[in-house]
């Protein structure tokens, strides 16, 4: 006896929503390959938010991210590291 399945034209559009589907039980094994493509992800996005790929802090500065409610990081800047004294550490090792 074949199996029923569920495909996209069986389920009216906005029929299924983030509220319907429980945290966690869509994962990686479940999505078809190229299912999710970058227009979807785009069309999802906040589009006034523009974050440069790079390396965030060195020694001279540290990461400052804004982080939304929904978990998106919304900026993210370099601030000047201050009141540390510039010298390295010298570590000694006690008893050896």
């Amino acid at each position: 006896m074949p199996l029923n399945k569920i495909t996209v034209d069986s389920i009216a559009a906005n029929a299924v929503t983030n509220v319907a589907v429980a945290n966690g039980t869509i994962v990686t094994v479940d999505l078809a390959d190229n299912s999710v493509t970058s227009a979807k992800l785009a069309a999802n996005a906040d589009s006034t938010i523009v974050i440069s790929s790079g390396v965030y802090g060195n020694g001279s500065f540290i990461p400052s991210l804004t982080i939304a409610a929904n978990g998106r990081i919304t900026a993210v800047s370099n601030s000047a590291v201050s009141g540390i004294d510039a010298h390295p550490f010298v570590f000694t090792a006690i008893g050896t």
